[in-house]
């Protein structure tokens, strides 16, 4: 089962192409100027999926995951050369949500061009190495509250 989360019905044609696993949420959004979309991982085979594959290595991609515990990865494709800060802080809530910090009343979530991401040799599944600039987002735990919610008003189960 794929759960969408459909802002728009307007996918990015930068993650036309991406292979989805059954446990993957998928989401998607546009402006009048770009669109978006994310993918999440549900458990750390999907996160590996989501993190290593080639079809995640376009300078488009961004790669979110909750610092210091366990969670899911998020990847941002966006058509612009930069991600909009609400594409953002939208994908950084999602990571929030999807990880055991969401009860915390902080939440930094690690931010980077998904290219940069890499596995060590030898490492268990959803374990990965990053590389090159990590940008950190704060978010406080009503700010995630506030942002999920809105994204899960438009939850689609295909």
């Amino acid at each position: 089962m794929i759960v969408s989360f459909l802002f728009l019905a307007i996918l990015n044609s930068a993650c036309d192409n991406l292979l989805l696993s059954s446990s993957l949420f998928t989401s998607s959004s546009s402006s009048s100027s770009s669109s978006s979309s994310w993918q999440v991982g549900k458990q750390a085979t999907d996160n590996d999926v989501l993190s290593l594959s080639p079809q995640h290595r376009s300078p488009s991609h961004w790669w979110y995951h909750a610092s210091g515990c366990a969670g899911s990865h998020v990847i941002l494709c966006t058509e612009a050369s930069s991600p909009s800060d609400k594409d953002v802080r939208d994908a950084a809530s999602l990571a929030a949500l999807k990880s055991k910090c969401v009860n915390q009343s902080v939440i930094k979530v690690s931010m980077t061009r998904a290219r940069n991401v890499s596995k060590p040799p030898g490492a268990k599944a959803g374990l990965v190495m990053l590389n090159g600039d990590v940008r950190t987002i704060v978010l406080r735990k009503d700010e995630v509250e506030r942002r999920c919610e809105r994204l899960e008003k438009t939850v689609l189960v295909n």
